[in-house]
């Protein structure tokens, strides 16, 4: 039986008609010899236009909206859950639940899987189901590799610099670095500045370079240092930071401990070199404004957040859009 979709469907349910009953096979004298297998072959042309049914067959050409609409926004709404749970201040201050609510996602996508398999061995159709699953755990594997990603480098150490102090018009010539083991941003007086006759290198595959921060070329003990990384050949040459900045006073903290070693080794060539003393050193990034380059750093990790979201969505999209279109050309 043929039910007619449409004004081009009832065009071609009137023509299968005609051919049939003008045929010797339907009781009609036009035809010849026409059966009705060959009107039904030149019929079978039409069917991009007809809804067919035959026994317990169905065949249907139109796009499932609902399902498209649920296989774009739930792989993209995944892939934000994990990227804000692995970039937010929980990811912080509590990384082990963070990565609990990641992993939950995770199992979440594998039941999504498991369900499309049980409806496949119930012989029932179980495409979108499968689609689902594939895109919701590679929406939460990027959401969750692109959030670490943005978290190590922008957010971390933004939230480092903000649970830390902030210091103002220290003066390196007298402050020692045990009374200030909470810094995390420090201006200092303004006549500090970075001795580059007197820097070191320490090389470990990197190259570790520090510069002692002082008031007096002929200041005996320095705790604060200007320091970067492959930044500086070696002794009496560094180029760290806002190294050629006349304006440049203050430095946010080096909290990174796997650097931070390699700096003190550093620290400890230049006071045999130059004969200072250093008992408490603080590694510094040699800048004007510190708290500038903290919202720098929030503001580009906030659009790290938005380009990869729209990226992925985008790219959703197209997926969707080209599955349920290869299906609904499978299916016709």
């Amino acid at each position: 039986r043929f039910h007619c979709v449409g004004s081009s469907g009832l065009r071609d349910c009137i023509f299968v008609f005609l051919l049939y009953f003008l045929s010797p096979a339907g009781g009609g004298k036009l035809c010849g010899s026409v059966s009705r297998q060959s009107i039904m072959q030149q019929g079978a042309g039409f069917e991009k236009d007809l809804l067919w049914e035959q026994g317990r067959g169905h065949l249907r050409t139109h796009f499932n909206i609902m399902a498209m609409v649920l296989n774009l926004l739930l792989p993209w709404g995944m892939f934000i859950f994990t990227y804000v749970t692995l970039t937010s201040a929980l990811r912080y201050e509590l990384p082990i639940v963070a990565f609990v609510i990641f992993t939950v996602a995770m199992l979440a996508c594998a039941v999504c899987g498991l369900l499309a398999l049980r409806i496949e061995r119930r012989g029932q159709s179980s495409q979108w189901y499968g689609y689902a699953a594939i895109s919701l755990t590679l929406a939460a594997l990027a959401g969750g590799g692109l959030g670490q990603a943005t978290f190590t480098s922008n957010f971390l150490p933004y939230y480092d610099m903000e649970t830390l102090n902030q210091y103002v018009d220290v003066n390196p010539m007298t402050v020692r670095g045990q009374s200030m083991a909470d810094v995390g941003r420090a201006i200092f007086v303004g006549d500090s500045f970075l001795n580059k006759n007197m820097t070191m290198g320490f090389k470990n595959y990197d190259m570790y370079c520090v510069a002692p921060i002082m008031l007096r070329d002929d200041q005996k003990i320095v705790d604060f240092w200007a320091a970067g990384i492959n930044c500086c050949r070696g002794a009496k040459d560094f180029r760290c930071g806002e190294y050629a900045n006349p304006a440049a006073r203050a430095g946010l903290r080096v909290v990174d401990g796997v650097h931070r070693p390699y700096f003190h080794l550093a620290v400890q060539q230049a006071e045999a070199a130059y004969g200072v003393k250093s008992p408490h050193p603080l590694f510094f990034q040699w800048m004007q404004d510190p708290s500038m380059e903290l919202t720098k750093l929030w503001e580009e990790g906030t659009r790290s957040f938005w380009v990869s979201t729209w990226t992925v969505l985008i790219i959703n999209m197209v997926c969707v859009f080209g599955y349920s279109a290869v299906k609904v050309k499978e299916a016709s």
